[in-house]
C-alpha cells in the first residue's frame, strides 16, 4: 500500500509505484495499462477529491486489481468529452480499458475507492476487452 497526498506529483508517484510493484510479474502491456489508468484515478483525487489518496495493488496469475480510495463521498462521474477537450477522459480511459472496474463507498462515510482489475489479455489501447463491466456499490 503507498499514501499520497492530494498533490500534483502524486499521479507520477502512483504510476512509478504501480510499475515498480508490477515489474517482472506482468507482461509490458500490463503494466503499461496499470500506470496509465492509476495515474487518471490518482490525477482525479488531486482534482476533484482533493484528499489524500491510499493506492493498494493485489495480483495473481490472472491479472492484477488496483485500487485507489480517497477521503470523499463524492462518487465519480464519467463524462464523454468532445475531441478537443484537454481533461475529463479518466473514467472513460478505465472503462475502455480495464476488464472491470468500479466504485465503493467507504464504511461509515469515510469516503471511497475506485477501482479496476486487468487481466493478463489487457492490451493498452483495447477499447472492448471480453468480460468487462462496470460496478457501482453504494453499500
Amino acid at each position: 500500500m503507498l499514501e499520497l497526498p492530494a498533490d500534483p506529483s502524486s499521479p507520477a508517484r502512483a504510476r512509478r509505484f504501480v510499475v515498480h510493484t508490477l515489474d517482472g510479474s506482468f507482461p509490458r502491456d500490463v503494466i503499461e495499462s496499470a500506470a496509465l489508468l492509476v495515474s487518471e484515478l490518482a490525477t482525479n483525487v488531486v482534482l476533484h477529491a482533493g484528499t489524500p489518496m491510499r493506492l493498494s495493488i493485489e495480483s495473481d496469475r490472472a491479472g492484477v486489481r488496483v485500487e485507489v480510495a480517497d477521503e470523499s463521498t463524492a462518487l465519480p462521474v464519467m463524462r464523454i468529452q468532445r475531441d478537443s477537450a484537454e481533461a475529463g477522459r479518466g473514467l472513460v480511459l478505465v472503462d475502455r480499458i480495464a476488464r472491470a472496474w468500479g466504485v465503493e463507498r467507504l464504511h461509515k462515510g469515510n469516503g471511497k475507492v475506485v477501482w479496476f482489475e486487468l487481466g493478463v489479455s489487457t492490451v493498452v489501447g483495447t477499447a472492448a476487452v471480453d468480460g468487462r463491466r462496470a460496478v457501482y456499490s453504494a453499500g
